[in-house]
């Protein structure tokens, strides 16, 4: 059972002789070495599922920070300055463009729905699904989107084909009073490029839970860009996530030693 940050080197299975099986509590698994692991037939499960609630709401909390300006209300507090800021921006009949139509997406999904916004989503295999306005495939297509969506929402894992997708490119194609969240990976983004984005004012502002690299340095240039929030890697935090995770766990063992149809498989191994 590994954590969200355990980045062990292959030499540390080499110890655990009669590895089957590897149960992480977090969803992201691009720090492990799949073909290592695949050349020793381990299964690998993640955590997929367990997070899905509480990040959605810190989503829908990011974009309504910004929207609220919550940040200057903060600031005048402090100060004790009585004055009104105007608002630009709601989510009422707003478009969202979720990159990453998974358990989270779809969470994220269902709230925005709540806000009669226009949702539309980004999978790499089609499906049906309930409260997405459309459901895109291609990466071409979503140039379309990217032209139009109010806010950019990326729910991705990283992998191959989603490192620096967020480029100068896409970054150029949205509104000026776009809105980027992202609580999938920083890498995802190109960081330099958002930064100018940020500081040139050509985007709203971005809210971001991951960054590249994590701990983001002191003295890096994203804090002090225009217009951004970042919090810690903190949005899967709950008060209900070690039940989730202990239940999802049990449940994985379970299924392993019944040799049933196992949940959230990532890598496929001896079973």
């Amino acid at each position: 059972i590994m954590g969200m940050f355990d980045e062990q080197p292959i030499s540390y299975f080499d110890q655990f002789k009669n590895l089957k099986l590897i149960i992480l509590i977090a969803s992201g698994y691009d720090h492990l070495d799949f073909a290592y692991l695949k050349s020793r037939s381990v299964i690998v499960t993640n955590a997929k599922g367990i997070y899905d609630i509480q990040i959605a709401e810190d989503v829908i909390s990011k974009m309504l920070y910004f929207n609220k300006h919550m940040h200057l209300y903060e600031i005048q507090k402090n100060k004790h300055i009585w004055k009104h800021q105007g608002v630009q921006e709601e989510l009422y009949q707003k478009q969202a463009l979720i990159l990453g139509a998974g358990s989270i997406g779809k969470e994220v999904a269902k709230r925005l729905k709540g806000f009669d916004m226009e949702v539309i989503g980004y999978k790499r295999t089609f499906e049906n699904l309930q409260n997405f306005d459309e459901i895109i495939t291609y990466l071409k297509a979503l140039n379309q989107y990217y032209k139009t969506c109010d806010y950019l929402i990326i729910c991705l894992p990283l992998n191959q084909y989603t490192e620096s997708m967020i480029d100068s490119s896409v970054l150029n194609q949205l509104k000026k009073s776009a809105l980027i969240v992202n609580i999938g990976r920083g890498e995802i983004i190109d960081q330099d490029a958002l930064i100018d984005a940020l500081n040139t004012n050509r985007i709203r502002g971005a809210a971001l839970d991951v960054t590249s690299p994590e701990p983001l340095p002191k003295k890096h240039p994203l804090w002090d860009a225009k217009n951004v929030y970042i919090t810690p890697h903190n949005a899967s935090s709950s008060p209900k996530v070690d039940a989730r995770r202990m239940q999802l766990m049990i449940k994985i063992l379970n299924q392993y030693l019944k040799k049933e149809q196992m949940d959230n498989i990532v890598l496929k191994g001896d079973f």
